[in-house]
């Protein structure tokens, strides 16, 4: 008995402390820490513009506009300034595939864009 009371008062400490930091925050985090300089997902050589990156980089910007904190902006910044050249190109983007899956992406160039109003070049 003395256990088990034992073990609720620690999940109950353990819940209460993750509480103080939002789950949205706590995912948001773990992307930092996953992938801190770019989005390399499981056996890949090299990063790529992909849909998952863009979804991921989505909620990261949901937690950004919701708390303001600038480490989240700079963090979106960063992954996508690892895909847009000087010259605006994207690495590993063909724009012939007409691929629907690189519109996240996309929404997040026109953010960076829409709050430094510079263009790359």
């Amino acid at each position: 008995m003395m256990r088990i009371t034992l073990v609720c008062c620690l999940f109950l400490m353990v819940q209460a402390v993750s509480a103080q930091v939002p789950v949205s925050q706590q995912l948001a985090q773990t992307a930092i820490h996953n992938w801190p300089d770019s989005f390399l997902i499981g056996n890949d050589k090299a990063a790529k513009w992909r849909y998952d990156q863009g979804v991921i980089l989505k909620g990261v910007e949901s937690v950004w506009k919701q708390t303001g904190v600038g480490k989240w902006y700079e963090y979106i910044q960063k992954s996508m300034d690892f895909f847009v050249e000087k010259d605006g190109s994207i690495k590993g983007y063909k724009p012939a595939e007409f691929n629907i899956d690189h519109i996240n992406n996309g929404k997040l160039l026109l953010l960076i864009y829409q709050v430094t109003e510079k263009e790359k070049i």
